[in-house]
Order: structure tokens, then sequence, then C-alpha cells
């Protein structure tokens, strides 16, 4: 073999050592993390994953929190006058925006 050979061969193994040590360190880091967090989540209350959106009694299909009408099925949800309204209702003309309280017009 060349020299310039022998130096690209040595080259790639290093490159590879590399990569199995950063694998190595990133799984015992990322296991010691989730040893840690489910060591204290027994005493307290399990997290629960936040999703913007409703679910469709119709459909089942989850929906923008401010939409009145699912996009899907066509169900029409109730409609809260001091929630903020979803864009295409604005543009549709379904819905005006909310406007805030103003502490100059509120009673007092």
């Amino acid at each position: 073999m060349s020299q310039s050979s022998d130096i690209m061969y040595i080259a790639l193994v290093v490159i590879y050592l590399a990569a199995v040590v950063w694998y190595i360190i990133s799984t015992l880091v990322n296991r010691k993390k989730g040893s840690e967090s489910s060591s204290g989540s027994s005493q307290s209350q399990p997290k629960r994953r936040s999703r913007r959106g409703k679910r469709c009694p119709s459909c089942k299909q989850i929906i923008d929190n401010r939409r009145t009408i699912c996009q899907h099925c066509g169900h029409e949800f109730a409609i809260d006058p001091n929630s903020e309204p979803h864009p295409d209702e604005i543009r549709t003309g379904r819905r005006k925006p909310v406007q805030p309280a103003d502490a100059s017009t509120a009673p007092q």
C-alpha cells in the first residue's frame, strides 16, 4: 500500500470510531435523563401532552379550539363569545374579532 492510502484508511477508521463513541455517549446521556424523570414521576402527577384542539363528537377528528364549525364534517359547536375566533371565521364574516375590555369604558 502507498502512504496516501494508509493515511486515508487511518482517517476512515478514526471517523468510524468517533461516530461509535458519540453514539454510545449520547445513548448513556439519554438513558440517564430518562431514569431521572421516571424516578420523580411516581410522586407527582403524570405529564399530559397538551394539544391545541378539541375533538369533534361527530367525526372524532381534532380541530382547532377557535373553530366553531368542524372543517371535516360541518358539526357546529356552541360559540363562546369571549373566545378568540379562528382567522377563517373572521375572513368569512361569521365572527368578529374579540375586542379587549378597555379600562376607560368598563363600569366602575
